[in-house]
């Protein structure tokens, strides 16, 4: 009976932790987008081809970066140990379970 509850918190916290990571994952893609607009912005114009590639160049050395700053922060977040397989009572390492509607292959009705 103890690991029906294990097993509904460690539910909710999957839940939480993945609703957390499509948050983060939004949110960091339209601040790399504000950031890299107001770079064009600040560098480069949309009336010829030179302001654009004025604006283009120093825009994806910024998009760049802030892609190595996200790709370096989760390699961090990844040594650091953040996620855990589940285990069960008795230090048991809980394994997933298929399940099917009818018998399994094989066996008699």
């Amino acid at each position: 009976m103890g690991g029906a509850g294990t097993e509904v918190r460690s539910r909710r916290r999957t839940c939480r932790a993945s609703g957390v990571n499509n948050t983060l994952q939004r949110f960091g893609g339209a601040f790399g987008i504000a950031v890299t607009a107001a770079v064009f912005t600040a560098h480069g114009q949309l009336d010829s081809p030179a302001g654009v590639v004025a604006g283009f160049r120093p825009a994806l050395a910024v998009s760049a970066l802030l892609s190595l700053l996200g790709a370096g922060a989760a390699v961090a977040a990844g040594r650091r140990g953040g996620a855990q397989p589940a285990r069960r009572s008795g230090g048991v390492r809980a394994t997933p379970v298929l399940t099917t509607a009818g018998p399994a292959r094989g066996t008699a009705q």
